[in-house]
């Protein structure tokens, strides 16, 4: 879906969710384009159908936990208001996916075969292939857990990035991203500014600088949108791959 379709669409949704919860008057314009703006910049993870649900599950008391008790938008829409509930929504469910991941045996019980590996890696691969392929196609985000060092080792593996070391302005720039950061408490902040100054890189720190570096790479492979390379690259190391097994 191309962003334009997206904020159609999201528009639409504004329209039921503004009955939904009984607004006063009926939205503007100015309602409509904030509404989708921050759908497409914070929430493009979710999917339209996670967006609705979103809303149905604050009526309904599902995410009672998950927002503030006195959260209430008085007739008055509002982003903060409709910023809130999709951010507790994205609480719910990662708490959703934690206790299922629970539920699943432990994968200590035994050693996963050779083949069980072979086959997480080779889906692994699949879905960071589509996940691009969609950026390019599409437009839509790659989501923030596919900016990771295994994704850009995986990438390198493929053929499509170098491995490199991280530049002393990507850790100065990455420092800055990690002061930034909301989900970071003060007194953390203190400690690892005072590790940074030390030239020591540990923790969330460390890991914030590199998936800041790694975002670059791979945003700049999506950037140059060279699609079919990208696919040529990936099934050429699947052949291989397949070829020195059978040897």
């Amino acid at each position: 879906m191309d962003p334009t379709e997206y904020t159609q669409i999201a528009q639409e949704l504004l329209r039921y969710l503004w009955k939904d919860f009984g607004m006063q008057g009926i939205p503007e314009q100015y309602d409509y384009v904030r509404f989708s703006e921050f759908l497409v910049a914070y929430f493009r993870d979710f999917s339209l159908d996670e967006i609705k649900l979103a809303f149905e599950y604050f009526l309904t008391g599902e995410l009672e936990g998950y927002v503030r008790d006195n959260l209430n938008h008085y007739g008055r829409w509002s982003i903060q208001f409709a910023t809130e509930i999709l951010k507790g929504y994205r609480k719910y469910r990662g708490a959703a996916i934690t206790d299922t991941r629970r539920l699943l045996p432990d994968p200590k019980e035994r050693e996963l075969t050779e083949e069980e590996k072979d086959q997480i890696d080779l889906d692994w691969r699949r879905g960071l292939y589509l996940r691009i392929q969609a950026a390019i196609q599409e437009g839509k985000e790659l989501p923030r857990y596919f900016y990771s060092d295994l994704s850009h080792r995986t990438l390198c593996k493929v053929g499509l990035l170098e491995p490199r070391e991280i530049t002393d302005d990507e850790v100065e720039e990455g420092f800055g991203k990690f002061l930034a950061r909301t989900d970071v408490q003060g007194y953390e902040k203190k400690k690892y500014r005072e590790d940074y100054e030390n030239g020591k890189l540990s923790g969330i720190l460390k890991r914030t600088v590199i998936n800041h570096a790694i975002r670059k790479d791979i945003d700049g492979l999506i950037q140059e949108g060279d699609l079919d390379r990208i696919r040529e690259k990936f099934i050429e190391y699947e052949n291989n791959r397949n070829r020195s097994r059978e040897e």
